[in-house]
């Protein structure tokens, strides 16, 4: 269950991805920097007797990543608090309703939709656009993988295996730096809280049974995507490690726009832009400044993780957001202390 919450807070809305504003009209650019420092970005929210250091948070990184943990052990030794991202709300109602929908709906999204004919004689590459085939050919070599693999496939069929295939060879990790935060609290003693508590929204899956044409398309968008979205999630997790905020804005869509967006349709009620979606950011912000303040009411010192963006894509709602966590937090009277890469400027 907390992984479903997690799956509809943080990829569902990113399906519909908003853009990253470059001009840096969403974000306060004395708040984005590369520090001097090892490791992550971390900015200081301090009142008289207390504050809290915040570190950016990573969602995917590569197998086999690593970064400098150096300052967050030092920083997490001796704190009050570690404040996550979020945690699932089962007692609120309105969670006990969405879970209940989703669950009702497991049957329908294991049935497997209409019958796949029989196995084409005619192998895939050749029955796919010239372009398309092109695009398949130059992956699947990518992948070590043969041509006889898929060759008696529908496109849709030779989507999800290629989809799974190109995973097998660059796996990624969900997660990982979290857990790896969370266990140095637990070694020294830190109480883990919720910024947020994510309530399960109602939606709808709907299937859909694409064209021919369609699934030729749903397999191109894949062809296309996966090697693009694993570099920029490859590219954001090595800038995060080193403390390029500004990089870590680009982060990978979601998976949703593969196999899963080609076989059901999640209602619009989970479009970036959708008034659902914007509620979302709403209550994540909200959520993680109250927290905040829950906090430095103790004295001493508490460790935040946080993402750089809000759930459905919102810059200007995001950690860095000109109405955002940081920029609320001001403007209520903190002092807010940029990464030492900014001292001086």
């Amino acid at each position: 269950m907390t992984a479903l919450g997690a799956a509809l807070l943080l990829a569902a809305p990113a399906a519909a991805q908003l853009p990253v504003d470059e001009t840096g009209a969403t974000i306060v650019e004395e708040l984005v920097a590369r520090p001097l420092s090892p490791g992550p970005a971390w900015w200081r929210v301090a009142d008289e007797d207390s504050s809290v250091w915040i570190m950016s948070l990573v969602q995917e990184t590569p197998a086999g990543f690593a970064w400098d943990r150096t300052v967050m052990e030092r920083r997490m030794y001796g704190a009050n608090l570690l404040i996550k991202p979020f945690d699932l709300s089962l007692v609120d109602p309105r969670s006990i309703l969405g879970a209940s929908g989703l669950l009702l709906q497991v049957p329908f999204m294991l049935g497997g939709g209409p019958k796949r004919p029989k196995p084409n004689p005619v192998p895939l590459e050749q029955r796919l656009a010239p372009d398309i085939s092109a695009r398949f050919v130059s992956l699947r070599e990518s992948l070590g993988q043969p041509a006889e693999r898929y060759a008696p496939l529908e496109p849709l069929d030779a989507m999800r295996l290629i989809e799974r295939d190109f995973r097998d060879k660059h796996p990624r990790r969900g997660g990982e730096v979290f857990r790896q935060i969370e266990a140095t609290a637990k070694r020294n003693g830190v109480r883990t809280v919720a910024a947020y508590k994510v309530r399960i929204p109602s939606v709808k899956m709907q299937r859909i049974s694409p064209t021919r044409g369609k699934e030729a398309e749903c397999l191109d968008r894949a062809l296309v995507s996966l090697p693009r979205d694993y570099e920029r999630m490859r590219r954001s997790a090595y800038a995060w490690a080193r403390g390029d905020t500004r990089t870590t804005l680009f982060r990978a869509e979601s998976p949703m726009g593969g196999a899963l967006s080609c076989s059901y349709g999640v209602g619009a009620t989970l479009e970036a832009n959708s008034p659902l979606a914007r509620r979302l950011d709403e209550e994540f912000v909200a959520g993680q400044v109250a927290t905040l303040e829950r906090a430095l009411k103790t004295p001493g010192r508490s460790i935040a993780v946080l993402p750089v963006e809000s759930p459905a894509g919102h810059l200007n709602l995001g950690l860095l957001g000109t109405n955002g966590v940081l920029a609320r937090l001001k403007a209520r009277g903190y002092e807010i202390t940029a990464p030492p890469g900014l001292e001086g400027k």
